[in-house]
């Protein structure tokens, strides 16, 4: 068959009936729909064939952009690995390809509430979208202030390692001009802490001994 009869055979015929117009329409709907699942998968042969010219050698001579080829092949890829179910497929390729960009879990949670059908439309799965978005707010926010304050106690203890250290070295520069006190060989007492041997010890309320630290 011709383009020029393909053409003719689609021409709208002398019909006043609401119903029957829906269902010109849905029907050509749905073989425009199977085509585009055809070109999809077109192209996801294009691209492990052309590894390396795929730009060059197809998305560049297509008779549509690359954002187009792009979902095109998204969605194909969907359906052929079956993430996709081909009898859940929106209608519009567009609003396809939204629902298979979702991460896993946000893709899972749309199955779950029944947003992976045909009639979906793309405004429905825009606000599914700013809605999930939103009710992941609070919890963000929580994880990223516990992530500011773990790098900032992170912080914290490295300057205080450098102060340790640096304090350890000028006792032990004391040490070595003035030799040691009494008792001093048992490390060196910071605030009733003793660090002796590589065993930390406190100094007990009790009494002037050490306990060790358990």
């Amino acid at each position: 068959m011709s383009e020029r009869q393909a053409l003719l055979e689609n021409e709208p015929y002398d019909t006043e009936d609401p119903d029957e117009i829906v269902r010109e329409i849905d029907k050509l709907w749905r073989e425009a729909q199977s085509k585009f699942i055809a070109i999809g998968r077109w192209l996801c042969k294009a691209f492990r064939e052309h590894e390396g010219t795929y730009e060059e050698a197809i998305v560049s001579r297509l008779p549509f952009g690359r954002i187009v080829a792009y979902q095109l092949r998204m969605v194909a890829e969907a359906i052929e690995s079956h993430r996709l179910p081909v009898d859940a497929m929106p209608r519009s390729y567009s609003t396809a390809y939204k629902l298979v960009t979702l991460t896993a879990e946000d893709y899972q949670a749309a199955l779950d509430q029944n947003l992976v059908r045909p009639d979906v439309t793309r405004a429905e799965v825009e606000e599914w979208k700013r809605a999930r978005v939103k009710a992941r707010a609070p919890k963000l926010a929580k994880r990223q202030r516990l992530a500011q304050e773990r790098a900032t106690i992170r912080t914290e203890i490295a300057e205080l390692e450098v102060r340790l250290a640096k304090a350890r070295q000028r006792l032990h520069e004391i040490a070595s001009e003035i030799g040691h006190e009494e008792g001093e060989g048992l490390g060196a007492v910071i605030d009733g802490v003793v660090e002796a041997g590589g065993v930390i010890l406190v100094r007990s309320n009790m009494d002037e001994s050490c306990q060790p630290d358990v």
